[in-house]
């Protein structure tokens, strides 16, 4: 099943270890009013086109991850939270 706005509540991306990867997707993160790409393959002839005005976007960071950048765009953009005890989500 692909995103379906209507639909789906949200956007969850696991084991996001690396803060490049928000940067690279930052138009994507601010959720724009634009239509955004994503799974392509490497000659782009495969993908799929998503809009993401108003989807809250979950990005999924292990503890053991070194996040270095500086970058206030990432400061000014992104909350942090803990979970200190396990978190299940119920399938459907």
């Amino acid at each position: 099943m692909s995103f379906e706005w209507t639909y789906h509540g949200m956007i969850i991306f696991d084991n996001v270890n690396d803060d490049s990867f928000v940067l690279n997707w930052r138009a994507m993160m601010q959720a724009n009013n634009d239509v955004h790409v994503l799974g392509s393959s490497a000659t782009g002839m495969y993908a799929y086109r998503i809009w993401l005005w108003g989807v809250p976007i979950v990005l999924i960071v292990d503890l053991q991850a070194k996040w270095n950048s500086d970058d206030g765009w990432i400061r000014e953009n992104c909350y942090e939270v803990v979970f200190t005890e396990p978190c299940y989500c119920p399938l459907e």
